[in-house]
């Protein structure tokens, strides 16, 4: 089946009220429900003393009603008695400030004392719980990293120190990894360092990039913990709930750890931009484990509470999102959170059961989407195949953030645009990583792989050779994985792929915003010398010049009329090129007026296209586009009408109207699961709304 259900937080409520939410889960259709993941106080009242009496009543309930259960470990939020009788488990910011009590994730990652007391109430949990029938999983802890995911106290210092000597092994390859003769920074021994608090100036990037992956294993050493405490008594698979493309935490390093995998995602309603960021959290998840399907553990009903403006979804949003999850390969839709607080943070967090009851707009919804996903079980293990690979890796990101220059960061922001120019193209993507195999890709994306190993280089070579069409973004291959620069021309390492070396970078635009505390703006009337002087900082944008030539020329023709101008942003480079590659683009203007600003190089059966710059959604559009051709790959969005999106999973169509007016398709044979009438080759669905082909025998 594909599983239905909520959070449920039944210490807010009464017994007459968690009677009543019983019988009302059995009418929305809900399957399971995560419970128990804010109770740690409910059950550990004060320190040793443990009361679960209240807890086996509640599972005892949901079981006799057929409901299953994603057991929490209770350890989300610690109890204040924990602060109180162990101050030093409580954070410390990079200012210094020890954080206090009365929110959430008030915790030292690395605090000894707080991981064994979690590990103890695990098991705990696992003891009591593990062979139950009712339960079916396990849920340890809840968004990892989502407020704290770095601490700086004492306690996390010693662990840093005893992080990097296992990492160097001696203090003389920290210092050589570290640069640190530069700045005066050479350290004679591990009991020198610290992690990089606040300081006087910039920090050694590598210090930085070192504390972030450190911070990163000090929150899976506390799921480990965990884990390992529940394994002692059960065997039931266990999860913990990722949030989307997060960047704190190295998902696909925690992947192996994790039997199923779960993702949070809450996409602004309010924004155009959410059909597309649904679909990219639930293509990471997937990815993650190389295609497993995922659960969606937590979305909302109508709206959140934390943005500053909290919009509701729109008629039809709730089900239609619901549903391209379950396309991009969720097995489960799950709501924060069941019923609606009355009072706490989360008050007016929208829920299942909203405040208005089962008057409420939401409460038809909620009905109306579990009677949907009931009749898509057969879709529940089937998997999705996608021929296009966009390539990412935290530590590569780590090392861009790190960084002290020669530019803004946007490597985050570049792997979310080209998988939205994937997305609005109507490909299938999945995420690729490090340690991925890439065989079978047509399409490979490299977006702004900052720091990037020689192996991973060779695996993306040996890729274009087996015939993969390989698209490279500046900026790539700046830095080896440790942060040390290339030498020799940037993308060297790459090469032998786009034929390309980076010999410098350029930035236009975007002077120094104190630059307007010191100085006029120049007037030409006076300012005969200053008026006279070109600079960088008087161009916004990088247009480029495709020649009639160029084979971009013609895929711009077929996009649109009038043919669209491309552009560049906040990032050019110079690029040193080989005889055999083509020059797809040049710059127009500025000091790389005639230069390349995108190439390609054929590479066995298969080629390289190098972007010198952070192009805009036209570009993005074109490249791929020219790429498909060459790959022969049909890019399905292309000709369908506005606001349709079409995706393939197993032998399932999900047909995804997310627009606003009605959308008449051909083409689409077979019975709409969510109906159970036929498609005869015409399908008309209304705003915002879905249908589920199954293809006929």
């Amino acid at each position: 089946m594909l599983h239905y259900g909520a959070d449920y937080n039944p210490e807010q409520w009464s017994a007459a009220t968690i009677t009543d939410d019983i019988a009302l889960m059995r009418e929305a259709g809900v399957t399971m429900v995560s419970l128990g993941i804010f109770s740690w106080s409910k059950i550990e009242v004060t320190e040793g003393e443990f009361d679960f009496t209240w807890l086996d009543a509640v599972i005892d309930q949901l079981y006799q009603a057929g409901i299953s259960i994603d057991l929490a470990t209770a350890t989300a939020s610690p109890p204040p008695w924990l602060a109180t009788n162990h101050p030093e488990t409580l954070p410390v910011t990079q200012t210094g400030v020890r954080l206090g009590v009365g929110s959430r994730q008030h915790y030292c990652p690395s605090s000894p004392i707080f991981r064994h007391l979690a590990a103890r109430m695990a098991g705990k949990m696992a003891a009591r719980y593990g062979k139950h029938p009712a339960v079916k999983m396990w849920h340890i802890s809840n968004e990892y990293g989502c407020h704290i995911s770095r601490c700086y106290c004492e306690v996390s210092a010693r662990d840093f120190r005893r992080w990097l000597e296992e990492k160097y092994g001696d203090i003389s390859q920290l210092n050589d990894a570290w640069g640190t003769a530069f700045w005066s920074q050479h350290y004679p021994s591990f009991a020198h360092i610290n992690p990089p608090a606040a300081m006087p100036t910039l920090a050694n990037p590598a210090q930085e990039a070192d504390f972030a992956a450190f911070s990163d294993d000090a929150l899976l050493q506390c799921y480990l913990g965990e884990k390992q405490a529940i394994r002692e008594y059960s065997d039931l698979p266990v999860t913990t709930n990722f949030m989307g493309l997060f960047e704190p935490t190295n998902y696909r390093r925690w992947a192996k750890h994790i039997d199923i995998i779960s993702d949070d995602s809450y996409p602004n309603p309010a924004a155009a931009h959410h059909a597309r960021e649904a679909a990219l959290s639930a293509d990471l998840m997937r990815s993650l484990k190389d295609g497993q399907p995922f659960m969606l553990l937590e979305q909302t009903t109508a709206m959140v509470q934390w943005r500053e403006r909290n919009v509701r979804k729109r008629p039809g949003v709730f089900a239609l999102e619901s549903l391209q999850r379950v396309a991009h390969g969720a097995d489960a839709i799950m709501q924060f959170q069941w019923r609606q607080s009355i009072r706490g943070a989360e008050t007016f967090h929208s829920a299942m059961v909203p405040h208005a009851g089962r008057d409420s707009r939401t409460w038809t919804e909620v009905v109306e989407l579990g009677a949907q996903l009931k009749k898509l079980a057969p879709v529940a293990g089937t998997r999705v195949n996608s021929p296009v690979a966009i390539v990412m890796d935290w530590p590569s990101q780590w090392q861009r953030e790190a960084a002290i220059g020669p530019g803004p960061n946007q490597g985050w922001a570049a792997i979310r645009r080209w998988h939205a120019t994937c997305f609005e193209a109507g490909v299938s993507v999945d995420f690729a990583f490090a340690d991925s195999d890439l065989n079978g890709y047509r399409i490979i994306v490299v977006p702004e792989y900052f720091a990037m190993s020689a192996k991973v280089a060779s695996n993306l070579i040996a890729a274009a050779k087996r015939g993969a069409h390989i698209l490279v973004t500046a900026p790539t291959a700046v830095t080896d994985e440790t942060g040390c620069a290339y030498q020799g021309g940037y993308g060297a390492v790459l090469e032998e792929l786009t034929g390309v070396r980076v010999v410098d970078h350029y930035l236009p635009g975007g002077s120094e915003l104190h630059e307007a505390q010191y100085w006029d703006a120049i007037d030409a009337r006076v300012d005969r010398i200053s008026a006279a002087i070109s600079t960088p900082d008087a161009i916004d944008t990088l247009a480029l010049h495709v020649d009639e030539t160029s084979p971009l020329a013609r895929v711009l023709d077929r996009m649109c009329r009038p043919r669209p101008q491309l552009h560049g942003r906040a990032w050019a480079e110079l690029l040193s090129a080989q005889s055999d590659v083509e020059v797809l683009a040049e710059f127009t203007h500025g000091d790389l007026a005639g230069k390349p600003a995108i190439t390609y190089r054929r590479c066995a059966t298969g080629g390289g296209t190098y972007i010198a710059t952070d192009g805009d959604a036209a570009l993005r559009a074109a490249v791929l586009r020219l790429a498909a051709a060459r790959a022969r790959l049909p890019l399905p969005g292309v000709g369908l009408p506005s606001g349709v999106e079409v995706a393939q999973r197993g032998g399932f169509t999900f047909v995804l109207n997310h627009g606003d007016r009605a959308a008449q398709l051909r083409g689409f044979c077979g019975t709409d699961l969510l109906t159970g009438t036929t498609a005869t080759g015409h399908l008309v669905l209304p705003p915002r709304s879905a249908a589920v082909i199954a293809a006929e025998d």
